[in-house]
């Protein structure tokens, strides 16, 4: 008899759960319902909206726990991805703030997210700071 690994692969969770989650769970309920919205299919479990997770996820670029800061980043990121009318609004100034994390961990990720917007003012690819 062979043995098979058993996969566990959640679905993400309905819009009013995660809401939920995001204002009050804990960092890693929130760190792991960001990551499962980020799933391809994610938009059938939540309503196909999604500017609510986009506020979420820049309000938690905020929050005083560094994975959850990460988690948000990567976030915006995927939303940048599949939706790229992000790219126009307050994300990419937001990422910008948070690439001077205290965390190191916490400001790649903003450095890599921001590579999701690509330069200001269009396109994706390599994101510069107007500082250089």
């Amino acid at each position: 008899m062979r043995s098979e690994e058993i996969i566990y692969d959640p679905d993400p969770p309905r819009r009013v759960e995660a809401e939920r989650v995001l204002r009050a769970g804990s960092v890693d309920e929130v760190c792991d319902t960001l990551a499962l919205l980020q799933l391809p299919h994610a938009g059938v479990h939540t309503g196909g909206d999604w500017a609510w997770l986009g506020v979420a996820c820049l309000r938690l670029l905020t929050h005083p726990r560094a994975a959850v800061r990460a988690s948000a980043a990567r976030g915006l990121a995927a939303l940048a991805r599949s939706h790229p009318e992000l790219r126009r609004g307050p994300a990419a100034p937001a990422l910008e703030r948070l690439r001077a994390d205290a965390d190191a961990d916490v400001a790649l990720e903003a450095e890599r997210a921001l590579e999701e917007f690509g330069p200001p003012g269009g396109g994706r690819g390599e994101h510069r700071s107007p500082a250089g």
